[in-house]
């Protein structure tokens, strides 16, 4: 009744809808605030993890350059041991391929020549012995 005879009833209601809209964002920044935390949480958690475990990608191209050295009977040279970098070992993996390859190529082509001439043996084998 008072703020009536003032002139500052409005003035009132406005504290009054401040002081319920406070409350309301105060239980939402609550609510954000835990969020917040249970993530930060689990953000220091998954770093310690990630920074504790091996490196994966790096392990598993080591193992995978382990296997194809063995399936290709190589190994690193005294002079390298386990110092050998990674592409060094690739590289000296792709350059045996190729030169296997090669080998392939030329032994294929060689066949092939023999076949060719292979009814001829016996003519051959006659001229010669």
């Amino acid at each position: 009744m008072f703020a009536d005879l003032l002139g500052i009833r409005h003035l009132l209601e406005a504290e009054k809808l401040a002081e319920r809209y406070v409350a309301e964002i105060g239980s939402r920044e609550r609510l954000l605030a835990q969020t917040v935390a249970g993530r930060e949480e689990e953000v220091v958690r998954l770093t310690v993890e990630l920074e504790s475990a091996p490196p994966l990608a790096i392990s598993s191209a080591a193992v995978e350059v382990a296997a194809a050295e063995h399936r290709l009977g190589l190994s690193a040279g005294p002079a390298d041991g386990p110092q050998a970098s990674l592409g060094g070992r690739i590289e000296a993996l792709d350059v045996e391929r190729h030169r296997r390859q090669h080998i392939l190529v030329t032994r294929r082509d060689a066949i092939e020549a023999s076949a060719v001439r292979w009814p001829e043996r016996a003519q051959l084998a006659t001229a010669v012995g």
